[in-house]
């Protein structure tokens, strides 16, 4: 009788197969899948904005695993300064779920664009302009997002969202290392001449589901392709 040997079929999970093309089907399925699943990320910033004339500044945060990210912080870093980073807003217990978008702004959005579900007064720490980072930490202290380079004042910086925005382009996941590629970054003072109307239109829009279903279904048909093709031969 052929010995069982035990093969990841999933995350977290074990199982028994005799067949070796079975086998390796399987586990590089589950590796596709487990891969799919845990791309969202927890908490993604997806906007960082200086609205006209000052109004709204604030920032975007999806929400891509339900839960609560009690002791997780939003960190600042502002101007030309090298100074740490500062805390600038301290998440509770609050339980956010999967798909919800946090607003942390320094102005009433209320007023500015309608009803938003979920908008947190941050502040003056809030005031950010063009040229400042920001970040979100986990509750060890270890950064999961920025915008911004580090350390520099981002003033005519490729980043520079003086007086506009800049939205994170569908699909991506949190850096810690900032990579402006992953970003759409309007002109500076863009806001200041449209009325903050491309804001109102991107906010909210961000997707960070990399197409699961068509993934996964070729995913499934290259290995189906070499399943046969071994079987053939």
């Amino acid at each position: 009788m052929t010995a069982l040997s035990p093969i990841y079929a999933g995350c977290g999970t074990r199982r028994t197969t005799g067949s070796k093309t079975l086998k390796s089907f399987i586990a590089a399925a589950a590796i596709l899948l487990c891969t799919i699943s845990t791309s969202r990320g927890e908490l993604i910033l997806t906007s960082v904005f200086d609205g006209q004339s000052d109004s709204p500044q604030g920032i975007e945060i999806y929400v891509g695993t339900t839960g609560s990210y009690e002791d997780w912080t939003v960190d600042l870093q502002f101007d030309g300064t090298t100074t740490p980073f500062g805390v600038g807003y301290v998440f509770d217990s609050t339980v956010y779920n999967e798909g919800d978008f946090i607003y942390l702004t320094a102005d009433p959005m209320d007023a500015i664009f309608g009803s938003f579900p979920i908008v947190i007064d941050g502040g003056v720490a809030f005031t950010i302009n063009g040229d400042d980072r920001v970040r979100i930490s986990d509750d060890l202290g270890m950064t999961v997002d920025q915008y911004g380079v580090t350390d520099l004042d981002g003033t005519g910086e490729p980043w520079d969202y003086t007086g506009s925005f800049a939205y994170r382009n569908d699909t991506q996941i949190g850096n810690p290392t900032f990579d402006v590629n992953e970003w759409s970054v309007t002109p500076a003072f863009t806001l200041d001449s449209d009325g903050n109307s491309a804001l109102a239109g991107a906010l909210g829009t961000f997707n960070a589901v990399p197409e699961p279903v068509s993934t996964t279904l070729l995913g499934f048909g290259l290995l189906g392709a070499v399943l046969a093709r071994r079987r053939a031969a």
